[in-house]
């Protein structure tokens, strides 16, 4: 990642002081790279890394759309089978639009077996797989219920509700996307 981003101009730091400056918390094990950058310089942040050994595909904010690129090129990166990347388009969309209250300017997705954070997990555990990326097999979860039928596929926002509990997940923070400007 630091090369391919070097290799661009950009220079991985603790923080954004200026242009050129990429954050790339480092936090657990995950398979996903959440990146900060400065305004205006999230597609070609994201250009870089997908040059980088084991990433799938890097999104970005585009005023109110989605930008996409991946290593191999293709025409519409997001566009891959549903069974591998299940719920692909909603959750990018949410990962911008209201999981946390500062979201990452650029999300990068790794291949399998690929994963970034912290190197002190690595000495102490011999890594499987983690969970974070776009594929399925970082993504998908269980329920555990009484119910006797379940849909094939449930979001997670949608657990509650379905089984009729009362509980609700905390809703969508509202968010405002700092690098447009106010309507």
């Amino acid at each position: 990642l630091k090369s391919s981003l070097k290799e661009a101009g950009f220079k991985l730091k603790k923080s954004l002081d200026g242009p050129g400056d990429v954050v790339a918390p480092a936090y657990g094990l995950v398979g996903s790279i959440q990146l900060y950058t400065m305004c205006d310089e999230e597609e070609a942040v994201a250009r870089a890394v997908v040059q980088a050994e084991g990433v799938d595909f890097a999104v970005w904010r585009e005023g109110k759309e989605i930008g996409a690129v991946s290593h191999d090129e293709r025409i519409d990166p997001l566009d891959l089978p549903a069974a591998e990347y299940p719920d692909l388009r909603h959750r990018i969309e949410a990962a911008f639009r209201g999981h946390t209250a500062n979201p990452a300017n650029v999300y990068v997705s790794l291949k399998d077996g690929w994963h970034w954070g912290s190197g002190l997990f690595e000495l102490l555990v011999n890594i499987k797989g983690t969970h974070g990326s776009a594929r399925d097999t970082s993504t998908l979860g269980f329920v555990a219920s009484n119910v006797d039928r379940l849909p094939e596929y449930l979001r997670a926002e949608d657990v509650f509700p379905y089984l009729g509990l009362s509980l609700q997940p905390e809703p969508p923070r509202p968010f405002t996307d700092p690098c447009l400007e106010p309507e």
